[in-house]
Formats: C-alpha cells, structure tokens, sequence
C-alpha cells in the first residue's frame, strides 16, 4: 500500500477481501503487519478501492524504515536530506 496508495479491493488476497466484506464505506484503519515494523495507517474504504492517507515524505520514510529501495520515486527533497 505504500508504494501504491490506491488498491483496487480485487487484487487484494481473499483473507484481506473476507474481512473487507463486513466493513461499509468511510475511513478506516489500516494495521499493516511486518514482522519488525509494524505500521497503523488512516485510510478510506470505497465501494471498490482502499487507500491509505499519507503524505510522500511520511511515505517514503516508512517505506525506508522497511527497507524498501526507494530510488525509483527519484530524486526528493526528502531523500537529499536524508
């Protein structure tokens, strides 16, 4: 969801789709598991996407932190900083 902030709900595993079914539309929280990281994120559930709201600095921080190559969004203010 991180390096896609928009996930059509059908490309999601059926597990993740089993527990969406119960859910209507709105904001929601998003539990990301990760064996060494894991992350809470605000979100919106649509008829037929999940999006995580988070802006791209944060973003690309959390996706560094889990170790993620984040060379292919170029060059950020963020990442010269960094």
């Amino acid at each position: 969801m991180l390096k896609n902030p928009t996930i059509p709900v059908t490309s999601l595993d059926q597990a993740t789709k089993d527990i969406l079914a119960n859910f209507g539309v709105g904001s929601c929280i998003l539990n990301m598991v990760d064996k060494d990281f894991p992350i809470e994120l605000v979100g919106w559930k649509g008829f037929s996407i999940l999006k995580d709201y988070v802006n791209g600095e944060c973003r690309l921080h959390y996706l560094r932190l889990l170790g993620v190559d984040v060379s292919e969004f170029g060059n950020t203010y963020y990442l010269i900083l960094s």
